[in-house]
């Protein structure tokens, strides 16, 4: 086992994987949805390259001048992460090559978005610096969105996958001031090198966007609307992965946050609100997909009730929890993609009798059952017990109730009710393909193994994943069966009400309440529409209008800036100017004038090129000659072009009316004034020479270059220019794409 050192492998892994999201396309273009199997080769290659080593750290500068460095860190917590994931995208992956075998279009998209997320995901539960993580973060809801979306052709899809992205996104622009803010607080955005205890603004700015991430009350009802996904997605993403995300960071942040009660009562109510919310909504719908998307809103939610809470046994029991519910979830959403497959159906009461046409199917479901119930012999038995003993006998010991009994009744629909009965509901029904069975059969037998080998996995995963959330390590000593108490009494009593919940389950009815979901439906439609007003009026397609428009913000912006902050112009002038320099001033004027006043095209464009000259002499005279000479050819290049394009446009006297000629000169003359009194202004302020004296300094040893403002473009500012030249570039490629833009065209890839 590698300890606390230097790994290089974790970027090296991580590159690999975003080299391998652009080469995906390629893959399926030549293999087919056989491109699926050789993909989970990825995965199934940092599950044992990530056994192996326990605790390691890798970190390089990044920008050094504000303290970020590109860091990585596994631990307890990262490293139970990283094998979930790696777990679940080998089956997933390999499940998908059969799920997708009749599915010809856009699977090279697919492709990519899902290694793209899945190198995303690892990059963010690896990192050790805030803002490497946000950066991964959001990674992670660009390509879910992706991924949601990826029957765009269908109007809930696009619908759905608009939601999630706007919802999450929202919430990780308001996480992201808290990241900031918490960096600036322990004087680091090195989570590692963390010194003293967070404010509490910070965590609630962090809060919001692990509630929006992790679906939490009220923010819960973008996950089921997610499921018009494709099922890989549904198992992927939302079960064990993406949402997910939002308890990662909360667990990451736990021993700085818990020596404060307060905000684990926060967590503890926000979870509570979740299970009661996603529980009254999950017995309204039928759909297997949905009903999972609900159960998984729920556990969610007690994932933060066992994160707030105090105690040994709350946190033993988030951890054994964490990685049941990622087994047995994504095997049970794997489980219905199956059942789909085999029947066309998905509606968990029309199902029924199918055990003996989908034999394997049945095996599968029995031991996905047996985690999800929490039955002694599987690991989600553990996770429960020590959930119930986290609670202990508080009243928080009811939202554990709610969510086993709920979470219950959709385990038995979904994994017993369709296989149970002699009669098949669906005479036709036959086996999903083997890459679509894999899956759910190796995850109920990994949940069996899991708890007959809990002494084994105790000592690598769960100890030391419930050591990362606190200072100090946690040492138990885990056992199969830990014998009969009040929390085993407990959890058979809630098995037997779940069993009858499931029986007496009944038909849904026509109005099925969405909550929260209904004013999304109704509030986007009216964002939009109201948009249009302003939109209509700000985009008139006409240049002199953005002009315009431009001119008056910065006018009255500067002029209120300005008078707002006590500004004063100074009394004195001490340096008057001379007679050149004035007879400059007056000869712009005057071409300015002239531009207004003539009716002819070419003077206009004449006149304006004198303007232009006369400021480029006046940049000669104070002793500018760079300048002098760029306005110089920009003026040449103006007048050129303009007197060519200019003579195809409609007369000046047909485009502007009285109203538009005085409107348009108000404009001008109030910035005029504005810019005129800035400048003015300018002059009694005394300037910090200390960048002046550093450019002067470091120009020549720094940069090799003599003219200060040419190195300052070029190296000292060189990001900048270099961003400037990206946008050109982006928008040159854009106009291009327009002005060649065809139909929809499906391709495999």
């Amino acid at each position: 086992m590698t300890r606390m050192g230097e790994w290089g492998g974790m970027p090296f892994y991580l590159a690999i994987g975003f080299a391998l999201a652009f080469l995906a396309p390629f893959l399926v273009r030549n293999f087919g949805p056989r491109a699926f199997a050789l993909l989970s080769l990825y995965p199934a290659s940092g599950l044992v390259l990530f056994a192996r080593v326990r605790e390691a750290e890798w970190s390089t500068p990044w920008v050094s001048s504000l303290a970020i460095d590109l860091a990585f860190r596994l631990d307890g917590l990262g490293r139970a992460f990283v094998l979930l994931i790696c777990l679940l995208g080998t089956l997933i992956l390999l499940y998908a090559s059969g799920y997708f075998a009749k599915y010809k279009s856009n699977l090279g998209r697919f492709a990519g978005a899902f290694i793209g997320f899945m190198a995303a995901m690892l990059g963010m539960v690896l990192s050790d610096d805030l803002i490497s993580l946000f950066i991964f973060w959001e990674l992670t809801s660009i390509t879910s969105f992706l991924l949601i979306g990826f029957y765009h052709k269908e109007a809930e899809s696009r619908v759905s996958a608009q939601q999630a992205f706007l919802i999450t996104g929202a919430g990780a622009l308001v996480m992201l001031v808290g990241l900031l803010i918490l960096g600036q607080e322990m004087r680091t955005f090195r989570v590692s090198q963390f010194e003293g205890f967070p404010s509490a603004v910070p965590l609630i700015l962090i809060l919001v966007g692990c509630a929006t991430k992790s679906a939490q009350f009220p923010f819960h009802f973008w996950l089921p609307n997610a499921m018009a996904a494709p099922t890989p997605v549904s198992a992927f993403l939302h079960s064990a992965t993406m949402v997910k995300a939002g308890i990662f960071l909360l667990a990451r942040l736990h021993p700085w946050y818990s020596q404060d009660s307060w905000f684990g009562l926060v967590l503890a109510w926000l979870g509570s609100a979740t299970i009661v919310v996603a529980a009254a909504l999950v017995v309204w719908h039928r759909d297997l997909k949905k009903m999972l998307a609900y159960s998984t809103v729920m556990a969610l939610g007690l994932l933060c009730v066992l994160l707030g809470l105090p105690g040994k046994e709350a946190l033993l029991g988030f951890s054994a929890f964490l990685c049941a519910h990622a087994l047995y979830k994504g095997g049970l959403f794997l489980l219905a993609g199956a059942i789909d497959h085999g029947t066309g159906s998905r509606d968990a009461l029309a199902l029924r009798g199918l055990g003996r046409q989908m034999p394997v199917s049945r095996f599968a479901g029995l031991l996905l059952a047996g985690s999800g119930l929490g039955l002694v012999g599987f690991i989600g038995f553990h996770g429960k017990e020590y959930a119930i003993l986290g609670a202990g006998y508080s009243w928080w010991i009811l939202p554990v109730i709610v969510f086993a009994l709920a979470s219950g009744v959709v385990v038995l629909r979904v994994a017993i009710w369709p296989f149970w009965g002699r009669e098949s509901s669906h005479p036709e029904a036959h086996e999903a393909p083997w890459p679509m069975l894999v899956g759910p059969l190796l995850l109920g037998l990994v949940g069996l193994a899991a708890a007959v080998g809990v002494p084994w996995l105790g000592s690598e995963i769960l100890n030391p994943l419930s050591g990362a959330l606190q200072f100090t390590l946690v040492r138990y000593d885990w056992v199969f069966f830990p014998g009969v108490n009040w929390a085993f009494l407990l959890s058979l009593v809630l098995i037997a009400l779940a069993l009858i919940g499931a029986a007496r389950l009944g038909p849904t009815p026509k109005w099925i309440p969405r909550g929260l979901d209904d004013g999304w439906r109704f509030v986007i439609p009216k964002v939009a529409s109201a948009a249009r007003v302003p939109t209509a009026w700000i985009q008139t397609g006409l240049l002199r209008n953005y002009f315009s428009l431009f001119f008056l913000l910065i006018s009255v912006a500067g002029s209120a800036s300005f008078w707002l902050n006590g500004g004063r112009l100074p009394t004195r002038v001490t340096d008057y100017p001379h007679l050149h320099e004035l007879a400059l001033i007056f000869l712009a004027i005057g071409a300015t004038g002239a531009v207004m006043r003539t009716p002819s095209r070419l003077s206009a464009i004449c006149m304006m090129g004198l303007v232009g000259t006369a400021i480029s002499i006046l940049y000669l005279v104070f002793g500018a000659p760079d300048l002098a000479v760029t306005q110089i050819l920009t003026e040449l290049l103006t007048v050129i072009i303009a007197a060519l394009v200019f003579s195809r446009l409609p007369k000046f006297r047909s485009l502007s009316s009285r109203v538009d000629k005085v409107r348009d000169a108000s404009i001008a003359a109030a910035f005029g004034i504005t810019m005129g009194t800035l400048a003015w202004a300018a002059q009694g302020v005394s300037p910090d020479l200390a960048s002046s004296r550093f450019f002067s300094e470091n120009s020549v040893e720094k940069a090799y270059g003599r003219n200060v403002v040419n190195t300052i473009l070029v190296d000292f500012r060189a990001m900048d220019t270099l961003g400037e030249v990206t946008v050109l570039c982006v928008a040159a490629l854009g106009v291009y794409a327009l002005m060649h833009l065809r139909g929809p065209k499906e391709t495999d890839a």
